[in-house]
């Protein structure tokens, strides 16, 4: 908050009256004529320049939009060389606005379901020393928002309702990888819990011998994924299904 905000406060949220000279020994950064500037802008004006707010922040915004890339990369470049006040002055923000904070972060839960739901595995795995990629999270994404038969139970599944299940579980260092996805009924997903298809004895008897596939599938290519080996799992898969 500026010392002119503050002085908002005193006048019952109203701008008050003051010239550049008195805003000047007053040690404000901007002062109020209540006269408007050349564009009609009754509006604050910047001690350092005369310039008004409202037009410079105008004149920013086109700025930013023009030159979208360039301003990013300026902004960029400036924070890494002023690291340590960036980290001050965000951790000031952030003690000073927890109520805003709480708001943006209930705000994007609810606007951005899928990204939580891939966020939340890559922590996961990022726990359990289990390799993800930014492609890995992309599928699970779309595979989320697609028409499905469950895999266990072959019960049908409407667009956005389905539980991408990893089949081995990250907690059995199941990787965060297309291979390891399957598409869920969620009574499958909550029953099968964090088992692996060997160990869950009520699985549906539709999905029971592809499950047990998949699994050692899996198995093996997390093996070899964790020596450097590029798994060859699809290959390996039609080959199995010509056999």
């Amino acid at each position: 908050m500026t010392k002119l905000d503050k002085l908002h406060e005193l006048f019952d949220g109203a701008t008050p009256i003051i010239s550049r000279k008195e805003a000047q020994a007053m040690g404000l950064d901007r002062y109020f004529t209540g006269k408007p500037c050349k564009r009609r802008h009754v509006a604050e004006r910047y001690v350092s320049n005369r310039a008004c707010v409202e037009c410079d922040q105008a004149r920013n915004a086109t700025n930013y939009v023009e030159n979208r890339e360039d301003v990013k990369a300026r902004i960029a470049k400036w924070r890494a060389k002023n690291a340590d006040k960036v980290k001050a002055s965000d951790a000031k923000w952030r003690a000073e606005n927890p109520d805003k904070i709480l708001t943006a972060q209930a705000k994007w839960v609810a606007n951005n379901p899928d990204k939580l739901r891939a966020k939340n595995a890559r922590r996961r795995a990022r726990r359990r020393h289990v390799v993800t990629t930014e492609s890995a999270d992309t599928i699970f994404r779309q595979m989320s928002q697609a028409e499905h038969f469950c895999f266990y139970c072959d019960a049908p599944i409407l667009p956005g309702e389905a539980d991408i299940d990893h089949l081995v579980p990250l907690s059995r260092l199941g990787p965060h990888a297309e291979i390891n996805f399957v598409a869920a009924c969620p009574t499958c997903n909550r029953s099968k819990y964090d088992r692996l298809p060997s160990e869950w004895e009520d699985m549906p008897a539709f999905g029971r011998e592809r499950a047990l596939e998949r699994e050692q599938i899996v198995i093996e290519w997390a093996e070899l994924d964790a020596l450097g080996i590029e798994p060859r799992w699809i290959e390996r898969k039609q080959m199995m299904d010509k056999a």
